[in-house]
């Protein structure tokens, strides 16, 4: 899919009208894009509200991280 991407500046506006339940063809006339890219936004600012961002695990192991804290006292 290739086109125009909406910069983030431009996302939150756009999704506090979507929340409003602004009609998709005046905000596409608003923004100055097409009907599929605002259904394209739509369908992802919805994604993302149901699928919060989940923590990664730390690829640093409590061994290692030992060895870094005596590393740093060793050279005080």
């Amino acid at each position: 899919m290739g086109g125009v991407k909406l910069s983030p500046v431009i996302r939150g506006p756009f999704r506090k009208l979507v929340k409003k339940g602004m009609v998709i063809k005046d905000i596409a006339h608003y923004f100055e894009t097409t009907r599929q890219t605002v259904h394209r936004l739509r369908r992802a600012s919805i994604g993302n509200q149901n699928f919060p961002r989940q923590p990664k695990e730390s690829k640093v192991t409590m061994e290692v991280e030992l060895s870094i804290l005596k590393l740093r006292t060793t050279f005080k």
